[in-house]
């Protein structure tokens, strides 16, 4: 008889269900996990946007190299200089363009635009354009490519750039602060055509 009580007495107790406060213990930790795993995914989210922001620059960058080196005109002549031309006024695009026939060689003019010109995603911009040599800041660059040669000549409005060795390209969010690498990523170019995309500590 005292061993049945006992079994039914155990049995009432492992049906009771939690109580309010360890409810409420549960909820708070699953809160915050799941804030710990929001902020995490956003901010992984944001810097996989901005490297492939970045790299399709880059690529942009690198196509119309190729182009520059190895295709002819209709004509059978070949093709003048192809370039991009980078302006921090323009935040927000940059121009594919081919030399005419006046205007400084290598150097956007306008009127050159070539093709559909680039446009970044909204939340992206184009933060700077810095020397790679001192990382001072520079308020245009016309990157530009000819045949036979896979070298880029920099040009700013106000002249050649001479003997730089490459160009900086700093990609960013919009309204974000700081060089983490979901913030900021560089676009190198070099003066022996080398295209790159590069963090902050890479560089």
């Amino acid at each position: 008889m005292f061993s049945i009580s006992l079994q039914c007495k155990f049995k009432k107790q492992s049906i009771c269900g939690f109580g309010l406060i360890e409810l409420m213990v549960s909820i708070t930790i699953m809160a915050i996990i799941m804030a710990v795993v929001i902020a995490r995914h956003d901010k992984f989210n944001g810097a996989i946007l901005l490297r492939s922001q970045a790299y399709e620059i880059a690529l942009q960058l690198r196509e119309v190299q190729l182009s520059a080196v190895s295709a002819t005109s209709r004509s059978g002549n070949y093709r003048s200089n192809l370039g991009i031309y980078f302006d921090t006024s323009s935040k927000n695009s940059y121009i594919v363009f081919q030399d005419g026939a006046s205007g400084v060689v290598g150097r956007y003019d306008s009127g050159e635009q070539l093709g559909a010109q680039g446009v970044l995603d909204p939340r992206f911009e184009i933060r700077a354009i810095r020397r790679g040599d001192n990382q001072s800041a520079l308020s245009n660059v016309s990157i530009s490519f000819a045949r036979p040669d896979f070298d880029a000549v920099f040009t700013t409005s106000t002249g050649s750039l001479g003997t730089l060795q490459s160009v900086l390209i700093e990609v960013g969010r919009v309204g974000a602060t700081g060089n983490a690498t979901d913030v900021v990523r560089y676009v190198e170019v070099t003066a022996s055509g080398q295209i790159t995309v590069k963090t902050a500590n890479e560089l």
